[in-house]
């Protein structure tokens, strides 16, 4: 299954990431504790990094995927594209 949008919910000092729109599974509020639901976002560029990779490896088996702030932040990382600079000599009007 190609996954584009995720949900991000938060666990204590790590987040549940599920394909968007997903349930959590019960056993995880009774492993993890209270998980209470962070935001929703695009996979975008993330799909190209090896820390994505292995989150995908895990919503694939079991539907969600249990990472640590140093894990999400590389998923936050997206690679960036060329970005347009604007005419240094154009004056923008005020």
């Amino acid at each position: 299954m190609h996954i584009s949008h995720i949900d991000i919910h938060l666990a204590g000092d790590g987040y549940v990431v599920v394909p968007a729109g997903a349930p959590l599974p019960g056993e995880l509020e009774k492993a993890l504790g209270e998980l209470r639901f962070g935001w929703s976002q695009e996979v975008g560029g993330a799909a190209r990094l090896s820390a994505w990779r292995g989150i995908r490896a895990d919503i694939d088996a079991c539907g969600y995927a249990i990472i640590s702030g140093d894990e999400f932040a590389a998923l936050l990382a997206w690679p960036v594209e060329s970005i347009c600079r604007v005419d240094a000599g154009r004056r923008l009007a005020a």
